[in-house]
């Protein structure tokens, strides 16, 4: 589990070809997924992302993968950690989540950031409230 806290590029490729067992395998299944959640102006190529005139999405279809992926726990978690400690090949690293409003906006909670050329800036994150509904998801793109 300590490799999907410092997920990057070369992170998301291994385990793409772990779990599809290649990358384009991989592709096959996010566009399953995409598919089963109705997800029409959604395509993927890449597991990490970036810039490909086929790997395409809404912020709004954004929005709705990561409210499903809200459901899994261990992603939940993950996703709204500050700050952790790990450990690769026995070496101890403190990585920190670069979502700025995680720990600062109260009711943030975290779940993705990042930046290509062709996308710009991009942040998915929760709004938890008291209120129904119990949390609001918003896109930036």
């Amino acid at each position: 589990m300590d490799l999907c806290y410092v997920l990057g590029n070369d992170s998301a490729v291994a385990l793409a070809e772990h779990v599809g067992g290649s990358l384009e395998g991989f592709a096959t299944l996010m566009n399953q997924k995409a598919e089963e959640l109705g997800l029409s102006n959604t395509h993927f190529v890449t597991p990490h992302g970036l810039d490909d005139a086929n790997h395409y999405t809404t912020a709004y279809e954004l929005a709705v993968l990561t409210d499903y992926a809200l459901n899994n726990e261990s992603f939940r978690n993950i996703v709204n950690t500050q700050c952790t400690t790990i450990t690769i090949n026995g070496n101890a690293r403190t990585i920190n989540n670069t979502n700025e409003l995680l720990g600062y906006l109260p009711g943030v909670n975290g779940v993705k950031t990042g930046f290509t050329n062709g996308a710009r800036k991009v942040l998915s994150y929760i709004l938890y409230k008291r209120r129904k509904p119990n949390y609001y998801s918003s896109v930036r793109m």
